[in-house]
């Protein structure tokens, strides 16, 4: 069970490393995740690898900015949330606002982050990037302490989905920090590469994918009553996990039921999760009359997510970012389930076509469909796909192996 308050407050240090334990300070400057966060990838990513790292024999000592943030600012977003909804002058003004706003944070942050550098002894600092916050790298540079700079995403990305009025400032701050950076990691092969576009040194950029934690996603260890429960035990259960955005592909599952329904064949989709679209996509399913081939079961804990994937015989991700590391597909495979998702470079960082997944060329409906219905109706090869992906994700992509790559890192930055 995946406890983050729980984590990040108490330090286990059970295993033993090599050398002397070390103190290492990680940073998260983004006020969005927290410690009461128990859903959200970001918050599940840093919880993770604090833990990974504490078990590695060493003390983890975490900052989160949304924990230490003002109660002042918690006020002021909680306004600016409402108000938006409200005031469509408001809702204009909002990006430029927030950018401003954060710019002007980021100033006070080195007083409040100062103290920390001043009254410690750090071996290395691990900060999950932030957009429009400096001040990590700025104590860094003035204490001399070696900073792992960890990306999620590009800094476009904010300009493409929430607006970046300031962008050019912002993505001049990003670029600062990485400079100063002994060492990046990034997510995929093309967000290392979008950067290596910015000048920065290829060496010092290391492609770290997501991970799972295999203590908690096991199909050893979870409940075999949701199946049952939907009543769907007699169907071949295709299944996704995560926010009904977009983004994800949520519309291609219309044309995916009207094909499963032109085969006559047993399947059902099982979508676990909300969003924005959900509500929408269940309309449209209504109005094709394939609503009764799917189960919405909603939000569910994090630690329920398992149970769902185990009702599951095919796993799919019919879209995704070009630079990302969707979590769902090391969950998918830590389960031991045939998995589908889109043919790009950043997916074939941790997937093979043919030997850990069935990768469809991206955004082409058809191909999508044929690798769906093929698996539907192919048992040995959803068993086969399964066990090759469950024994790669497990030798290669736990949160453990990860910490193991950030502390190899880590030495490899001060031995040069």
């Amino acid at each position: 069970m995946l406890d983050i308050p729980e984590i990040l407050d108490n330090p286990p240090m059970n295993t033993p490393f090599p050398g002397q334990a070390m103190n290492i300070w990680y940073f998260c400057m983004d006020p969005r995740p927290t410690s009461s966060d128990t859903t959200s990838a970001p918050a599940i990513h840093i919880a993770e690898t604090i833990r990974a790292l504490r078990e590695q024999g060493h003390q983890v000592q975490p900052f989160l900015y949304g924990d230490a943030i003002r109660q002042s600012e918690q006020r002021l977003r909680t306004i600016a949330r409402h108000t938006s909804r409200k005031n469509q002058l408001f809702q204009a003004a909002k990006p430029l606002l927030r950018d401003i706003y954060e710019l002007y944070q980021n100033r006070q942050d080195v007083g409040l982050i100062e103290p920390i550098f001043r009254n410690n002894s750090i071996d290395f600092v691990y900060e999950r990037l932030s957009q429009n916050r400096s001040s990590v790298s700025v104590c860094c540079r003035k204490y001399q302490i070696p900073l792992i700079v960890e990306s999620n995403a590009p800094v476009d990305e904010r300009r493409e989905y929430w607006g970046a009025p300031l962008f050019p400032i912002t993505r001049y701050l990003e670029k600062k920090i990485l400079q100063r950076a002994d060492a990046i990691t990034v997510v995929s092969t093309p967000l290392k590469r979008y950067y290596q576009q910015w000048g920065l040194a290829e060496e010092k950029i290391f492609v770290l994918p997501n991970g799972v934690n295999p203590r908690r996603f096991s199909p050893r260890n979870v409940s075999q009553d949701v199946r049952r429960a939907l009543g769907i035990e007699n169907r071949v259960v295709i299944g996704f996990v995560g926010n009904i955005f977009a983004y994800h592909g949520i519309e291609l599952f219309l044309p995916l039921a009207r094909a499963c329904r032109s085969q006559g064949n047993k399947a059902h989709f099982l979508i676990v999760g909300s969003g924005q679209g959900r509500d929408a996509l269940q309309a449209a399913l209504a109005q094709e009359g394939v609503l009764n081939y799917f189960s919405f079961v909603g939000p569910v804990p994090n630690t329920e997510v398992p149970d769902y994937l185990n009702a599951m015989d095919i796993c799919i991700l019919p879209r995704f970012m070009w630079y990302g590391s969707p979590m769902k597909i090391f969950e998918y495979g830590a389960m031991g389930k045939a998995i589908v998702a889109p043919n790009q470079e950043n997916i074939r960082d941790v997937l093979t076509h043919g030997e850990t997944a069935y990768l469809f060329e991206k955004e082409n409906l058809d191909a999508l469909v044929q690798a769906v219905l093929e698996l539907v109706d192919n048992v040995p090869l959803r068993r086969q796909l399964g066990h090759a992906v469950q024994k790669h994700i497990l030798q290669n992509h736990t949160w453990d192996e990860n910490a193991k790559r950030i502390l190899n890192i880590y030495r490899q930055v001060t031995q040069n």
